[in-house]
């Protein structure tokens, strides 16, 4: 659902002046300005966002990818973190998006932009008539540190466990969700599968962040397409589980739930 790129290297002579600039007028109090606050590179067309974000000074913008942009020389952190939104990795497939952004980030740098997936994250949407709140937290048989159930008054939408880990993992109630993300192109893609409007669907989506990837081997988008399957295979079976409870004192020779083991089957692109 979600994809993030890096790319090292060295702004263009001239970028920074040119987005301070920009930034400074994403500030003004006088909206003909803020209008103003707009960069078009490679045929796209960016907003210049008013604030950085984090150790980044600028954020780029145009519905498709958020770009932060560093703004100075760094050993350590990337020149530009790059997010593609949902809308375009699943309306236009990952090697057409990410090609795009290459095309944008040698616009941007000076030498080549070579590119490192910071973070990846992987999930199935499913329906399923399994009451997930009554499931007790000792059934769910984990690596991930913290187990938080969420609630939206009183209607149960979830689950997360690991957040702020290498690997996290989020259960939730999508249709819920796209009531406020208005991310309703989701249901265009379930209605070929026979979802009808009025069930409910669920996703469970791991993240992976740059530590997780680098101990499967994975910096390129090639090697994510390559390893998806074995990221899954580990999640599912190594990293959570979920188990039917039982007497025995080890909880790692419960069985595995039925939902669980149609969960671990999913593949991904060509393992499909």
């Amino acid at each position: 659902d979600s994809l993030y790129l890096s790319f090292k290297g060295t702004l263009k002579e001239g970028l920074k002046e040119e987005l301070e600039v920009l930034k400074t007028l994403a500030q003004s109090d006088d909206e003909s300005e803020r209008a103003m606050a707009r960069i078009s590179i490679d045929d796209h067309h960016f907003m210049v966002m008013d604030k950085g974000r984090g150790r980044y000074a600028y954020v780029l913008s145009d519905g498709w990818y958020d770009i932060q942009i560093f703004g100075s020389r760094s050993k350590v952190l990337p020149a530009i973190y790059v997010k593609f939104s949902s809308d375009l990795l699943n309306g236009y497939g990952i090697y057409n998006a990410v090609n795009q952004l290459r095309g944008l980030a040698k616009e941007l740098l000076t030498g080549p932009a070579e590119d490192v997936v910071s973070r990846a994250d992987l999930f199935v949407d499913f329906m399923t008539d399994v009451d997930f709140d009554s499931l007790g937290n000792r059934q769910w048989i984990r690596k991930a540190l913290g187990f938080l159930s969420h609630r939206a008054g009183d209607i149960f939408t979830g689950f997360s466990m690991g957040l702020g880990g290498d690997i996290s993992v989020r259960l939730y109630d999508k249709t819920e969700e796209i009531k406020k993300s208005g991310k309703d192109h989701f249901k265009g893609i379930w209605a070929k599968k026979g979802w009808k409007e009025g069930q409910r669907v669920w996703r469970l989506e791991f993240q992976l962040k740059r530590t997780a990837l680098k101990q499967f081997s994975i910096s390129t988008v090639a090697e994510l397409n390559e390893c998806s399957n074995d990221l899954w295979l580990y999640c599912t079976h190594k990293w959570l589980r979920l188990a039917l409870e039982s007497t025995a004192k080890n909880k790692t020779r419960w069985k595995t739930h039925p939902l669980w083991e149609a969960i671990q089957q999913v593949k991904f692109g060509a393992g499909a």
